[in-house]
């Protein structure tokens, strides 16, 4: 998972690209800190990884987010959800959109929007590397 940072509504936030998710979702705390407007959603269905504390629950609502990260703006359609990870979740149908790219030697993403090429860094450094077998020492 990729963590970085994004305004909405003017508003520091958190996001995370996350390659084994097919979902797109936004904080319920930040929808309602922020009173964004969500609607119905026309087909709810069953989430059932989002939050330590709850098993699974119905995903009923949705809102429209503009974010930015400086000079990228997008805007995207989030289902609402009570999220721990972060205060928004892009997962593939959003990176396939912007033809993302991650470089995981960098732990960077490039991702295109209206013509122009962005790079993200994250905000949490890689993965430390592991140390090297030694001889006579085995993987497991």
């Amino acid at each position: 998972m990729f963590s970085h940072r994004c305004q909405i509504k003017n508003v520091l936030s958190t996001f995370n690209l996350d390659n084994g998710s097919h979902k797109k979702l936004i904080s319920e705390d930040l929808v309602r800190q922020l009173s964004l407007q969500t609607t119905l959603h026309p087909l709810p269905y069953q989430l059932g990884w989002v939050r330590k504390d709850s098993p699974s629950l119905q995903v009923h609502q949705h809102s429209v987010v503009t974010f930015a990260i400086r000079p990228f703006y997008d805007m995207v359609i989030c289902d609402v959800a009570p999220l721990d990870c972060a205060n928004m979740l892009l997962g593939l149908p959003y990176q396939q959109a912007c033809n993302v790219i991650y470089h995981a030697k960098t732990h960077r993403y490039h991702l295109q929007h209206e013509g122009r090429t962005y790079i993200l860094n994250s905000t949490t450094p890689p993965h430390p590397k592991h140390p090297p077998l030694h001889r006579n020492q085995t993987f497991m």
